[in-house]
């Protein structure tokens, strides 16, 4: 069960919406504890327990994900999550959606060979051609917000997904949504 934040006394779990912005921030505080050997870390986040290691190649076992690829996982679930409550609040029934997430940077600065930027270049979040629902190309763009000249509000997932908005601007991030064919 989640605890109270420690800083505000509210719930640990963000608010539901009830279609009334709030006037004043509402904190969602976040904790975690690792208990790490070697590449490995074992995560609690609150009730929920998993691991993290690097991949071979830095010396790791390949035992579970690795940082990256959780930095990435983290991304299209957030994602979904507030696409989700974007659509719901258009009346929009999005049902069950095939996601692929990908990203490429520059290991060079990781393995102390060169002064880059060691930040992901470039973050594509899509679904695979796979929206399991009726809703048009146009709806799903709009959701999207793409293109963003055409959709410009602020219902739009990419505006509103708190771990896509914490990427340096930089990073050039982009949601494509696809209708399913079948």
């Amino acid at each position: 069960m989640p605890s109270d934040c420690a800083v505000c006394g509210q719930a640990a779990e963000p608010l539901a919406a009830n279609g009334t912005p709030p006037s004043k921030p509402i904190p969602y505080e976040v904790d975690v504890t690792a208990l790490s050997e070697g590449l490995k870390s074992e995560v609690q986040a609150a009730e929920h327990a998993f691991a993290l290691d690097a991949g071979r190649a830095l010396g790791g076992q390949q035992s579970a994900p690795s940082p990256v690829q959780a930095f990435l996982s983290s991304i299209v679930a957030c994602t979904q999550i507030t696409l989700q409550i974007v659509a719901k609040e258009r009346g929009v029934d999005l049902q069950r959606i095939e996601w692929r997430g990908w990203g490429v940077f520059d290991t060079r600065k990781l393995v102390g060979g060169s002064d880059t930027d060691p930040r992901f270049q470039q973050i594509k979040a899509s679904v695979t051609g796979k929206v399991f629902a009726g809703p048009s190309q146009k709806v799903l763009d709009e959701l999207a917000g793409l293109p963003l000249a055409l959709f410009p509000s602020a219902a739009a997932t990419t505006a509103r997904c708190p771990i896509s908005q914490s990427l340096h601007p930089s990073i050039h991030f982009t949601l494509q949504l696809a209708a399913s064919e079948a």
